[in-house]
């Protein structure tokens, strides 16, 4: 692997966090909702992979002036929305929406992907939470 390839990696990890935040903005939490939460965490989950990725490859980041004033998730997904989940799980999204900016501030690439990994975790849970009852999966006694 080489830096071209890291490189080609984080397009495609952003082209895909971009997507699955697209389909956030005009939606309302209705059917699909819970899909749309696992899609994100999935880009997430990408993204994080191509930034650890792009660290092994000696990329550096270069920093976001005021990523932590400017960055929004969209508007179904701000606290000021009625978002539907536990609070304490959307604490947890908020939190990480935050370390986000910060972290795409400094040069870290390391940093950016472990923020990216709690993010996806916290949207992972949330899909979960609302999901019909019907869809979650459950564990087997055993």
């Amino acid at each position: 692997m080489t830096a071209d390839d890291a490189l080609v990696r984080l397009d495609s990890a952003q082209r895909s966090w971009t997507d699955a935040l697209e389909a956030h903005w005009s939606a309302p939490p209705a059917p699909g909702y819970d899909e749309r939460l696992l899609q994100l965490a999935n880009a997430a989950e990408e993204q994080a992979s191509a930034f650890r990725f792009a660290d092994r490859e000696g990329l550096a980041w270069r920093p976001l002036p005021n990523a932590s004033a400017s960055l929004q998730p969209p508007p179904e997904l701000r606290p000021d929305f009625n978002r539907t989940g536990p609070p304490e799980l959307w604490a947890r999204f908020d939190e990480a929406v935050k370390e986000l900016g910060l972290a795409l501030e400094g040069v870290s690439s390391v940093r950016i992907a472990q923020v990216f990994d709690k993010l996806s975790e916290s949207l992972r849970t949330l899909s979960y939470a609302n999901r019909p009852e019907e869809a979650v999966p459950h564990r087997r006694a055993g």
